[in-house]
């Protein structure tokens, strides 16, 4: 590829079987103010995934013969993208609405601090019908994303954009921790640069509860125990109160979660806004 055509940023999105969802997305990427190309992993779906022609922006569509899982897709875009001269790397995924100026924002804070080297933003979770259910909220600043990390993961993954360079550094993600590969990534990539998130809703993330299977949930939180015991530091209280907390998690169901949450932020005088329509 000319480098002179490879604009600054890459976009990456995973599919599979989401046409429509993917369609909210496309959507949403065209009221970006900044260039980018979007990389698209079709992980095998039927029928195959198709994108619209003359779009503002480059699509590179890769289709995958057979379902693999988000995280062989997801390495899949990353070696595709290493292999270019992006300088910046988004995360979005499929059915996830990327609010106006997301990219712009992030971009202008890392060109500002060259030492991030993985920022998020805050996140509106939405329902079905695009009514808001809660807003999360995320820590801000290395120190208390770190904090953070002695429980769970301190970023939303399709919020955050990466330095391409740190990220290729740090390696691909890992299949070892299904569904927390992403934690997983934040923790290595902490190891060799700075992660933050900005304090403003810049993306919004569909939530459907009856897709989301108790057994996959205790997946995700027992990798997640995994990756905390692997990061276990016996001097640090934060350490065993993050076990603690999700031994609890283990134990409650998603939709109780999500009402524990919801009743917090109402306790605390926080509305989740209702979105504006693109």
């Amino acid at each position: 590829m000319d480098d002179s055509n490879v604009p600054r940023l890459a976009v990456l999105t995973p599919v599979f079987n989401d046409a429509t969802g993917l369609v909210r997305t496309l959507e949403s990427l065209k009221l970006q103010q900044v260039l980018f190309d979007w990389v698209i992993v079709d992980d095998g779906s039927q029928p195959a995934i198709t994108v619209p022609d003359n779009l503002p922006f480059k699509v590179k569509l890769i289709r995958l013969d057979l379902n693999r899982g988000i995280t062989s897709a997801l390495n899949t875009g990353l070696s595709h993208i290493f292999q270019q001269n992006y300088d910046r790397i988004a995360r979005l995924d499929a059915g996830d609405v990327a609010l106006p100026g997301r990219f712009a924002k992030q971009m202008d804070a890392m060109d500002s601090n060259p030492q991030l080297g993985a920022l998020g933003t805050w996140v509106r979770l939405v329902d079905e019908q695009d009514q808001p259910i809660l807003v999360r909220e995320l820590p801000v600043g290395n120190r208390a994303i770190r904090r953070r990390h002695q429980r769970t993961s301190g970023m939303v993954h399709s919020s955050v954009m990466l330095d391409a360079s740190v990220a290729q550094t740090a390696g691909l993600y890992n299949d070892t921790y299904r569904y927390a590969e992403d934690f997983d990534l934040w923790l290595r990539i902490g190891r060799l640069a700075e992660l933050d998130n900005l304090p403003e809703i810049l993306l919004e993330v569909e939530v459907r509860p009856d897709s989301i299977s108790t057994g996959r949930r205790k997946t995700q939180v027992a990798s997640r125990m995994r990756l905390l015991r692997r990061e276990f530091s016996f001097k640090s209280l934060g350490s065993y109160t993050g076990l603690i907390a999700n031994v609890g998690l283990y134990l409650v169901s998603f939709s109780f979660s999500m009402r524990a949450k919801r009743l917090l932020q109402r306790s605390l005088g926080k509305s989740p806004q209702r979105r504006k329509v693109l």
